[in-house]
Formats: C-alpha cells, structure tokens, sequence
C-alpha cells in the first residue's frame, strides 16, 4: 500500500500467508484512513475494497487493456514504483534470505519514514526500537508498534508510550 497524500508518498508492506479477501482486507482496513481513496488493479481479492469502512472511493484499473485507465486515470504506478525500489535494496544486497526478508521490508520502511528526522529523533526512534527488541525478543514487536498495527504486546504499548512521549516533546514536527 502506498500513501500518496504526502510527498514523498510513504509505504506499507507485510509479509501475507496467501493473498486472498479475508487476509487482505483486513489489512487494508487496518492502514488506511477514514475516506481514503483506493486505486487497485482488478485482482479478485480486491473485488470488496469498497465495502470496507475507511474506504470512501474506489477505482480499479483493467492491466489487460492499458497500465493507466485512460477515461479515469487511474493507475497502480505508485505501489509498482515502490516494490521497485524494495526489490532495488535487495538486487544490491545480492539477495536475502527468506527469513529475513521480513526483518528487511521493516527496516526498509523505517528508513523511509525517518531517515530525514533530526538526528536526536533517529536515536530515539532507534533506542527504543532496540529496546524492545532486546526485552521481548520479538523483532516483529518493535516494527508492528512503530508501524501501528493491532498485534501487540502490553509492554511494547507501554514503551512506545513512554517513546512517543519523548518524540512529541523533543520533536514536534514528526507525525507519528
């Protein structure tokens, strides 16, 4: 998923089991926004986007006939740009392993929405991000808290609490 009402239009990936409606919506519902407007290519599982509560408009492109809908313009570019540049990361790393490739997605994300804070910010966002790391043992954690999905723990609510806390009051700047 790519949100392009910012510049530069900032990205959301995950690791999926299968690509079907019930894994798929789900997570669509859980990143977008209320009234967000969803562009997408005519794969089935995409069929139901527009019944999810945040989505306010929806518009598919048919990849068959052309790449940009010439009546709507509507076009998936920003998503196949943004993979781009992922597969781009692991071209130059000659590869990862599989496991890792979620570890890999993470920190490419995190580097795209904070490579450009102060430096305090970065140190902060990185302590803590390590932090929790090291006391749950769970990498997955630290990158779910940071990129705000449901999955969990109390301890990680409570540090990113506590992180936050000290962001907004040294950062204001930052949206997280």
């Amino acid at each position: 998923m790519v949100d392009v009402s910012q510049q530069p239009a900032m990205g959301y990936m995950q690791i999926v089991p299968d690509r079907t409606a019930q894994t798929l919506l789900p997570i669509i519902q859980r990143h977008t926004l209320p009234n967000t407007t969803v562009h997408s290519d005519q794969y089935q599982s995409y069929s139901r986007v527009q019944t999810l509560p945040n989505v306010s408009s929806y518009s598919t492109v048919n990849h068959s006939l052309h790449f940009v809908d010439p009546a709507t313009g509507v076009h998936t570019q920003n998503i196949e740009s943004y993979w781009g540049k992922v597969k781009l990361k692991f071209k130059r790393m000659k590869g990862c392993h599989a496991s890792q490739l979620p570890s890999y997605l993470d920190e490419f994300m995190w580097r795209e929405r904070y490579s450009n804070a102060e430096p305090f910010c970065r140190t902060v966002i990185m302590l803590f991000y390590h932090l929790y790391a090291d006391l749950e043992g769970l990498h997955q954690c630290a990158c779910r808290t940071l990129f705000r999905t449901s999955r969990t723990s109390t301890l990680c609510l409570e540090l990113t609490s506590v992180a936050l806390s000290c962001l907004r009051s040294h950062c204001n700047h930052l949206n997280i």
